[in-house]
C-alpha cells in the first residue's frame, strides 16, 4: 500500500498555476487601467469599512461593469498584496460568510498613480 505524502505547504503558498501550464501562466501580468482587477481595486479604494468580494462586484455592477469571476480577480488583488483580509466576516447572498477586505497602502499608491 502506498503511503500518502503530507505537504508542509499552506494554502496561501500554493501556486496559482499547474506544473503543466506554459511559462506564460507563471508570469504575473501587470495591471492595466480599466481591467477588471483595476476596476475592483478602485472600488476597494472608495470603501471606508472594507468589502466582501461580492460587495465589490455589486458596486462595480452599479457603475456599469459586469465582472464575471469577480472572486478570482479579488483573489488576485489579495495575492498581490493590494487588498488584505480585515478579519471580519459578513453574510453573503448565499447565506455563507465572506471575508471583508480593505485596500493596502500599496493598493492606494497604485490607484493614485492612475489618476
Amino acid at each position: 500500500m502506498a503511503q500518502r505524502m503530507e505537504s508542509k505547504m499552506t494554502f496561501m503558498e500554493l501556486p496559482l498555476f499547474r506544473s503543466t501550464d506554459p511559462e506564460t501562466s507563471r508570469q504575473v501580468s501587470p495591471m492595466r487601467v480599466n481591467s477588471h482587477r483595476a476596476i475592483l481595486l478602485a472600488i476597494y479604494a472608495d470603501a471606508i469599512l472594507g468589502l466582501t468580494d461580492e460587495e465589490a462586484a455589486l458596486r462595480a455592477s452599479g457603475q456599469g461593469h459586469e465582472i464575471k469571476g469577480y472572486w478570482k480577480r479579488c483573489s488576485d488583488l489579495r495575492t498581490a498584496g493590494l487588498i488584505h483580509d480585515l478579519g471580519i466576516r459578513r453574510t453573503l447572498s448565499t447565506g455563507s460568510q465572506g471575508i471583508v477586505c480593505a485596500i493596502t497602502q500599496s493598493g492606494i499608491d497604485m490607484v493614485r498613480g492612475w489618476a
